[in-house]
């Protein structure tokens, strides 16, 4: 499994080019045996840990986000106001997240989490090659809510253009994912939703 993520390059700006991180090349039944009979309380500080990476992630977006923008064009006040309020949001979630006791906890800060991380992008506008043919309609002029305003369900449906292509590269990744958990011979249960439940029992 490899999984991507972008550095900040040259003068804070966000490089174009992914940095990937391979897993080893091989695990042994031993440690495969490890994972699936961790106690909860290892299995609650794995996920605690896991998750405080990824805010990490989203402060360190939104830190370079506020100093650059999404071309390296400044942003107005407002829209750094709203970057400031989601990293504020953030770091409160963070503290939040080690007093967590069970999953049902943890899900729900991480999904508090979200919407403060995305709500900070909604305002950031995109540019785009205009065409006299085809009109850029109003609601793509800014990076604009991760749900959908028709459906009113999660990010998993989005429709506008910046949330529609990151949903198809997390598809890419969830890919991958599905095929070393497969190749390590986890077992795993694939849900409608497309969630993937795996219980960790090496054969």
């Amino acid at each position: 499994m490899a999984y991507g993520h972008w550095d900040s390059g040259q003068h804070g700006r966000l490089s174009r080019e992914p940095t990937y991180r391979y897993a080893p090349a091989g695990i042994s039944t031993i440690v495969k045996q490890r994972q699936a009979l961790a106690s909860l309380e290892l299995q609650r500080k794995l996920a605690i840990g896991l998750l405080q990476e990824k805010f990490e992630g989203q402060l360190e977006t939104l830190k370079s986000l506020k100093m650059v923008g999404l071309d390296g064009s400044p942003l107005t006040v407002g829209e750094k106001r709203s970057i400031e309020k989601g990293i504020a949001y953030l770091r409160d979630f963070q503290g939040d997240l080690t007093k967590c006791e069970n999953p049902d906890q943890m899900m729900k800060v991480e999904a508090q989490a979200a919407m403060s991380y995305w709500g900070a992008f909604e305002g950031i506008p995109l540019k785009w090659k205009l065409s006299p043919v085809r009109p850029i309609p109003e609601h793509w002029l800014s990076i604009g809510a991760r749900v959908s305003p028709k459906t009113c369900r999660n990010g998993r449906f989005a429709i506008r253009p910046f949330h529609a292509c990151l949903n198809y590269l997390y598809g890419c990744l969830e890919s991958r994912v599905k095929r070393y958990c497969i190749a390590y011979r986890y077992r795993l249960r694939f849900t409608r939703q497309g969630e993937i439940q795996s219980f960790l029992r090496s054969r």
